[in-house]
Order: C-alpha cells, then sequence, then structure tokens
C-alpha cells in the first residue's frame, strides 16, 4: 500500500506555516510565538521549546515544493507531455528550445561535445571546472551543459519573475550561445517573438532528488558522511530554513531567496507540476503570499 507523500511547501507565508503545522503536529499559534517571543529560531532551540525529539525530525516520502521560472512558445504543452527537465534533455528532446536552436542552425552534438553553425564549430572539452578568463565564451557554454546543467528554482523568493538571469524573457542559455557566436538576435528573437509567455510553474520533488548544496551542505562535508547521513542532514537544515524563512517574514517583512538544485540526472514528471501560472495570474498571487 502507497503513503502519500509529506508535501512541504515554503513557497508563500501560508504554505510554509502549514508545512511546519503538520509536520511538527503544532498549531499555528505555538508556532508564532516561538517566532515572535525568541531571537534565536534555531532548530535546536525550537525541539527544546517544544518536547521534539531528533528521532522525530525524520520522514519518508518528503516532497518539497519549488518554483521555477521559463518562457516558451507552446502554452506549455510540452512540459505537459515530457515533465520539466534537465538543460541537455531540453536540447536532445523534441521541445520548442531544441526546435529553435535547429531552426536557427545551431547544432550540438551533446555526447562529443561540441556546438556548430553556420561552418563554425566549438569543441566544448574542458580539463578545469568553472568558467576561465580567457576562453569566457566558450567554457560558459561548456559550464552549463556540463557542470550546471540541472533544474533550478526556489524554494522561496520575494518575486520568482526578479530573478536576475531574466529567464521570463529567454531562456538564460541563449544569451551564452547568442555571446559564443557573436550574434545577439539568437536571444532577441525569442524575447521578441509573439507567442513567447512566460509562467512560473510549481512543481514537488522527492528530498533525494534536491542536491545537498540546496540544504547548505557541501562537498567536503558530503565526502566524509554516508548517503543516509546526508538525507537526514537535508531534512534538518530544510527545517531550519524554513523557520528562519519565517522568522524573516514575521518580524521584519523580509522573504529569503533560497535556490533549489535538483541532481543533475532529475526530472520533474508532470504530474509532480502542480501548478502552471501565467506571469500575469503569478503576479496576482504573488501579491498577498508574504
Amino acid at each position: 500500500m502507497m503513503t502519500t507523500p509529506f508535501v512541504f511547501d515554503m513557497t508563500d507565508r501560508e504554505a510554509l506555516m502549514q508545512s511546519l503545522c503538520r509536520y511538527f503536529g503544532l498549531s499555528e499559534e505555538q508556532i508564532e510565538d516561538f517566532v515572535l517571543m525568541n531571537e534565536n529560531v534555531s532548530l535546536e532551540s525550537f525541539c527544546r521549546t517544544n518536547d521534539i525529539m531528533k528521532e522525530q525530525l525524520k520522514r519518508s516520502d518528503l516532497y518539497v515544493a519549488s518554483y521555477h521560472s521559463t518562457t516558451n512558445m507552446d502554452l506549455c504543452a510540452s512540459i505537459q507531455t515530457l515533465g520539466l527537465l534537465n538543460l541537455r534533455e531540453v536540447i536532445r528532446q523534441d521541445t520548442p528550445f531544441a526546435r529553435y536552436l535547429l531552426e536557427r542552425d545551431v547544432i550540438f552534438d551533446l555526447d562529443n561535445k561540441t556546438v556548430a553553425r553556420h561552418g563554425t564549430m566549438y569543441d566544448l572539452r574542458k580539463n578545469y571546472v568553472g568558467v576561465s578568463n580567457t576562453n569566457r565564451a566558450i567554457d560558459f557554454v561548456a559550464f552549463k551543459l556540463y557542470e550546471d546543467h540541472q533544474i533550478n528554482g526556489f524554494l522561496s523568493r520575494d518575486d520568482v519573475l526578479n530573478y536576475g538571469g531574466h529567464v521570463h524573457l529567454r531562456p538564460e542559455f541563449l544569451m551564452n550561445v547568442a555571446n559564443l557566436f557573436n550574434d545577439q538576435s539568437l536571444q532577441m528573437d525569442w524575447e521578441r517573438d509573439p507567442k513567447r509567455q512566460a509562467y512560473v510553474l510549481k512543481f514537488i520533488a522527492p528530498l533525494s532528488d534536491y542536491t545537498p548544496a540546496t540544504f547548505s551542505i557541501y562537498r567536503d562535508v558530503v565526502a566524509n558522511k554516508s548517503p543516509e547521513e546526508i538525507e537526514g542532514m537535508k531534512v534538518e537544515n530544510l527545517l531550519r530554513v524554513a523557520l528562519r524563512t519565517l522568522s524573516n517574514c514575521m518580524t521584519s517583512g523580509l522573504v529569503c531567496e533560497d535556490v533549489s538544485y535538483l541532481n543533475p540526472d532529475a526530472f520533474v514528471p508532470p504530474q509532480n507540476i502542480i501548478q502552471i501560472y501565467t506571469a500575469e495570474s503569478y503576479t496576482k498571487v504573488n501579491r498577498t503570499a508574504w
């Protein structure tokens, strides 16, 4: 018999409060009193105040909600069919983005790590991590494809559409491709297309699909912990982030920006995309989110 997963949602204040109440079996008043009466809203302090043992923090089938900003020309039809894909799969599969690149003669060979256009080919192989100062245009394309191609989102943010990557106007990767081939029309044509619309997707994914870095657990720690220990740390840090976010919202009116990263090979199936907002409908809902 399948159990119903617990969805921890901190994309708005009400969802965050209800997630904390259900997770700990506490009332809103109990949680609000703790936040307002304690300068230290650490998880440890919260558990001591409410007689919660560390063993009680564990929960199987834990899912976490995120927002994801995107733009496309097909009213999200391909997303509703294929789900939310990482960058490499978006290029491999039949998506508006893949078709857009092919129509402009941008040809990626992802396995052999090359990209070509109008007879000019670039080798995307490199023997170092990150982006160098000497080959920035090539390195950014290679970095996005082979080191940073995962699905990104936000556990919480005051306005997802104001993200600095301007992904509500065009895929951020198009900027890198346009810079590589020195042709800004590659990104401007997308922005100017009358069929283009911006969307905010709300999705859920298993906690195990989120990277440790989402919860401020970095490589040096991961290298010295077992997978089970890492998953336990992810749960605890998720709850720490939730308490901090609620405290900031209630005491100062500020909303933390908490970026989420899925594992590189993870994808979000269509059934786990629980809401699709147009830019206009998201903006309307977000006015009273916090």
